[in-house]
Formats: C-alpha cells, structure tokens, sequence
C-alpha cells in the first residue's frame, strides 16, 4: 500500500505540541511497518529535521508555488479545481493520505483521507 503524510504546514521548533505528535508518529511507523510505501511531502526547510530510517519512507519536498494569493483566489472562484501542490501528491498515487497537522490542505488530493485532530475541548467547553 501506498501511503502519504502531507506536513506541508510544519515549521520545525514553532508547532508547539502537534510536532511532536507528527514526529513521534513518523518513527513510530517506521519502526513498526516495514511493508507499505511511505511518502512524507514536506516543504524544503523542514526535510532536514525529519530523521528516515527506513528503507520505505521517502521525503519528498514541493516547494511553495508562487503567486499563492493569486492561486488561492482562483481556486476558491473554482477556476483552478486543485492546487499545484495537490498535483504533486496526487502523482504519487497513494492509497491513502493522512493530514497529522489537522488541516486538510492543499485542496485536490485524490484518494482516502485520514486527518488527525486534537484539542476539541474548547468547542465543549
């Protein structure tokens, strides 16, 4: 099976507790699963602080499109049905995707999703 985690989003040292949730996960499954492909899209200045260890995980990095304002504004007028960086992740074809950062971007990827998401007291409370 084909797997991606999209942390297009993290900023390694400013994620407070959610990063380490996604690292703790990131090594967790490397050390569990030696079976399924792994795809971890990051942007370029995170690669360097996510430690891979197993032969199945690949980092891949896509850099942030510029004009994103000007993407944005025609994504959302559905002129641009997906995002260059949705392109991207769908051309790995994965079986699954997980969003560990609770955040379900970049709109577009192809295929079943899982999204993680923490902190809910607030809206109980």
């Amino acid at each position: 099976m084909k797997i991606g985690i999209v942390a297009l989003n993290y900023q390694p040292g400013t994620a407070g507790g959610i990063e380490p949730y996604l690292l703790n996960l990131i090594g967790s499954l490397q050390e569990l699963d030696h079976t399924n492909q792994y795809y971890l899209f990051v942007r370029p200045h995170a690669a360097a602080s996510i430690n891979i260890t197993n032969r199945n995980w690949s980092i891949i990095t896509i850099t942030n499109s510029g004009g994103k304002k000007l993407v944005r504004k025609l994504r959302l007028s559905r002129i641009i049905p997906q995002s260059t960086d949705a392109g991207a992740i769908n051309s790995y074809h994965c079986d699954v995707v997980h969003f560990p950062l609770q955040v379900l971007q970049p709109d577009g990827v192809n295929g079943k999703k899982i999204l993680s998401f923490m902190d809910m007291q607030q809206e109980y409370y």
